[in-house]
């Protein structure tokens, strides 16, 4: 998959372009507005590779953030550097070794991998709530057949979905003399039915009587982290506006500061009116 491509942009955007292109098509594709779920997640994937400038410079070298994929050519071997110059090979093992042979003496050999521990993948879901407030994750995980290891870890507010959060030295320690794998955590966001996020922006949806968008009102609104907030309607509020709350939304990974809630407006109009509420009406529209 072509991160930029998916985005929409060139190799040489900037940070500003990068976040720009990713909210225009997280909000395109979102599944809560009727789109495409796995357009959705690569559209998430290439986000979080190309905005975390190390995975994008392994990337753009590379063709992939993940070091395990990385090597040149069939056998993957790559570039090799030797003092001012370079070479590439590409031959198989044993040709490896006859070159090396040649440079210091029939004694070379590849020396054996020592054996490792491997790391742990868990999967993690989180209300909106608790990504606001962050998880204590505490209990037992699987290692490898019939072997467990506790745990006890904190994932830290302001988590988005499809995160991977590693703790380092928390996987794997069933080999003895070898350091201890990696504790993989990644995030799953659960859809929560009456809150769409937007980085650490969170918008929802109220609805008032045609009379009070006309004539004004106060209306009390449910947040997602179980506080209500009131909100001042002002008179003559037309259909679909939004109204701000400041600080009301999720903290951001960058600065911990929390975004914004927004509350669009829908406007009930009444289907049944009676004769004297149609009279009363036309008094006023004359």
């Amino acid at each position: 998959m072509d991160y930029y491509s998916t985005l929409g942009i060139n190799k040489n955007a900037s940070d500003d372009e990068i976040r720009k292109a990713y909210k225009s098509k997280s909000m395109k594709h979102h599944p809560d507005r009727g789109g495409n779920e796995e357009e959705f997640k690569k559209i998430n994937e290439a986000y979080q590779t190309l905005k975390d400038p190390q995975k994008k410079q392994m990337y753009d070298r590379y063709g992939t953030s993940d070091p395990q994929q990385m090597g040149g050519g069939p056998s993957g071997w790559g570039d090799m550097n030797f003092g001012n110059g370079s070479f590439q090979f590409n031959g198989s093992p044993q040709d490896f070794e006859e070159m090396f042979g040649s440079f210091f003496g029939n004694g070379f050999r590849q020396r054996p991998r020592p054996p490792r521990n491997k790391n742990v993948q868990l999967k993690v879901v989180l209300t909106l709530k608790e990504i606001l407030e962050g998880k204590q994750i505490n209990g037992s995980i699987s290692i490898g057949p019939g072997n467990e290891k506790l745990v006890d870890v904190k994932i830290p507010p302001g988590v988005e979905n499809g995160d991977v959060i590693k703790y380092q030295h928390l996987g794997d320690d069933t080999i003895r003399h070898a350091p201890p794998g990696d504790l993989l955590i990644q995030i799953q966001e659960q859809r929560d039915p009456n809150f769409v996020r937007q980085g650490a922006d969170v918008k929802t949806v109220h609805t008032v009587s045609v009379f009070d968008a006309m004539l004004g009102t106060t209306i009390i609104v449910n947040n997602f982290d179980g506080g209500t907030i009131s909100i001042r309607v002002p008179q003559g509020t037309q259909p679909n506006t939004i109204l701000s709350c400041s600080s009301k939304g999720l903290p951001s990974k960058q600065n911990s500061r929390r975004g914004n809630l927004y509350v669009e407006i829908k406007v009930e109009i009444p289907k049944d009116l009676t004769e004297e509420q149609k009279r009363k009406i036309n008094e006023i529209r004359t």
